[in-house]
């Protein structure tokens, strides 16, 4: 299995560990909104090869964003 698919397998249950009253729909969702945040991530900035460690959508008066912290892989 690839690194970033097994590090995406790791969150999720991870997640439902922290959430337990999460449904499998809601983790499907979540799920399908970090492959999408990954997909974009790597067509926008393909050389960049940090770790994504969280993201959060923020609206704002200017604009809607999405602020992401990222780690460098070792």
């Amino acid at each position: 299995m690839l690194p970033r698919l097994a590090n995406l397998d790791h969150f999720i249950q991870s997640y439902r560990g922290y959430n337990p009253n999460t449904d499998e729909a809601a983790l499907a969702a979540i799920r399908s909104d970090m492959e999408h945040l990954i997909e974009v991530k790597l067509k926008l900035f393909p050389g960049d090869l940090r770790q994504i460690v969280s993201a959060r959508y923020v609206e704002g008066k200017e604009g809607n964003r999405i602020e992401v912290a990222s780690a460098q892989l070792s």
